[in-house]
């Protein structure tokens, strides 16, 4: 729940003769800090940024507030400090400057910048935020007249001045619908924490809307949408029901609030007696049941939170373990292809590593072949060249010798003239042999050992005197 703390500690007697001094109002926040996680946040009256540094009591009591703070938040309850924004009305200010109030006019109030340094002045490490009360009641749209456009932007610059202190954010805007389609600025403000009801049992159960303050005339409209944001904000949406008497009639709301109107953070407080307006001064007559109401539910938020939670880790570890398992199998698979890749690749370089080393041994071989083919070639070749010439050259010597010997036939004897005649004749068809190639003689030429070799038998010689007779 949220609890509104406005202890007062001025010894005014307070309903049933109670007596609001300092012990009154320190027990009160012992009691709060004694609930626990029942309590979600607590916002500190504005009276407890004021005491003045300057003097000895001021600081006793700013140390007491401290220690008191410090409790709740112990126990895991958020602390705010309360500010006074006069429906967004009030700027924020320069240091030192002091503002109209706009609802109650002739009075003076610090500017909202200066209230919420008092807050950090004091305990700028005690408080986690600061809450802003009295939220807007007017129209805001620029094209409507009459609207306040000042009003967006009073609240743009107390935001900004909050998170410059590194506060959470809270703000009131009891019933306000930011229905401005192009410009919905509260939204856009993104508090941390909204008060959107601030009202009675009776309207809450029967009569619960937002209210158009560009149309005064219309007695309400729908919920917008935005109030309930889902169930993982809706602790977001704080709720305040003012005039509950009894701890059953708590319980209803509380439940109807939870179920139905999209809160999760509430604060149910009692009326004064005779109707004489809100209890926020003192905790409620069913403060101990109350506490013990929103405890159960933290119990059952807290388990089944603790049950999502542990199924999320299991998801996520069976999730982790799935994708480490497909990460593995993935990882093997491409090392396995790769592997097979490489010997593929290896084998096939191989092959053709051997395959080129065959064909250049081969390529070597034939040169070598060829080479070896061609120098027998030649020798052979150049040999039958030499034979060749060395016949035809002893040839020529023969028939020239014979030739020198025999060129002057006149003085030849008739006995040689027939012999001169067949060797030019034998000599010309030797000549014809040479150059078809034969380099030898006949073999039914060869004379036998110890012969004569002559080329032809020699013919017998005729007698001229016989072949007259």
């Amino acid at each position: 729940m949220a609890v509104g703390a406005y202890f007062p500690f001025d010894n005014r007697v307070l309903d049933g003769g109670t007596r609001a001094d300092w012990s009154w109002a320190m027990a009160q926040w012992d009691r709060v800090a004694q609930a626990g996680q029942a309590v979600r946040l607590v916002i500190a009256d504005q009276a407890y940024s004021r005491f003045d540094p300057g003097t000895d009591e001021g600081q006793e009591r700013t140390v007491t507030m401290q220690n008191k703070f410090a409790a709740c938040r112990a126990v895991e309850q958020l602390v705010f400090g309360y500010v006074y924004g006069g429906e967004g009305k009030i700027p924020r200010g320069d240091p030192g400057d002091r503002c109209q109030d706009p609802l109650n006019p002739g009075q003076q109030v610090p500017c909202v910048g200066d209230q919420i340094d008092a807050w950090h002045l004091r305990y700028s490490h005690q408080i986690d935020g600061i809450y802003v009360d009295s939220g807007p009641r007017d129209c805001t749209d620029p094209f409507i007249s009459g609207s306040n456009p000042h009003i967006p932007t009073n609240y743009r610059d107390y935001v900004n001045h909050i998170r410059d202190r590194d506060y959470l954010v809270f703000l009131q805007a009891s019933q306000y619908p930011d229905n401005q389609p192009t410009n919905p600025w509260l939204q856009n403000l993104c508090a941390d924490y909204l008060n959107l009801w601030e009202g009675g049992v009776l309207p809450y159960r029967a009569q619960y809307q937002a209210l158009d303050f560009c149309d005064p005339g219309q007695p309400g409209m729908d919920v917008p949408p935005w109030w309930d944001p889902g169930p993982l904000l809706r602790y977001s949406r704080v709720h305040v029901i003012d005039d509950c008497r009894d701890a059953e009639t708590m319980r209803l709301v509380a439940q109807l609030a939870i179920e139905e109107r999209g809160a999760w953070t509430i604060w149910i407080t009692g009326p004064h007696p005779g109707s004489l307006g809100t209890v926020y001064d003192q905790l409620p007559p069913y403060w101990d049941e109350e506490v013990s109401f929103f405890f159960d539910h933290y119990v059952r938020e807290k388990e089944q939170k603790d049950q999502k939670d542990h199924k999320d880790h299991k998801d996520q570890k069976e999730q982790k373990d799935q994708k480490d398992d497909k990460d593995h199998k993935d990882d093997k698979d491409q090392k396995d292809q790769k592997d097979q890749k490489d010997h593929k690749d290896q084998k096939d370089h191989k092959d053709q590593k051997d395959q080129k080393d065959d064909k250049d041994q081969k390529d070597q071989k034939d040169d070598k072949e060829t080479k070896e083919n061609q120098e027998t070639k030649d020798e052979k070749d150049g040999k039958d060249n030499k034979d060749n010439k060395d016949l035809q050259d002893g040839g020529k010597e023969i028939h020239g010798d014979f030739l020198t010997r025999t060129d002057q036939p006149s003085q030849a004897s008739p006995e040689l003239t027939g012999r001169t005649v067949d060797i030019e004749r034998r000599l010309a068809a030797l000549e014809k042999e040479v150059a078809e190639g034969r380099t030898f003689i006949r073999e039914d030429e060869r004379p036998t050992v110890g012969g004569q070799t002559v080329a032809d038998p020699e013919e017998e010689e005729t007698d001229p005197e016989k072949e007259e007779s």
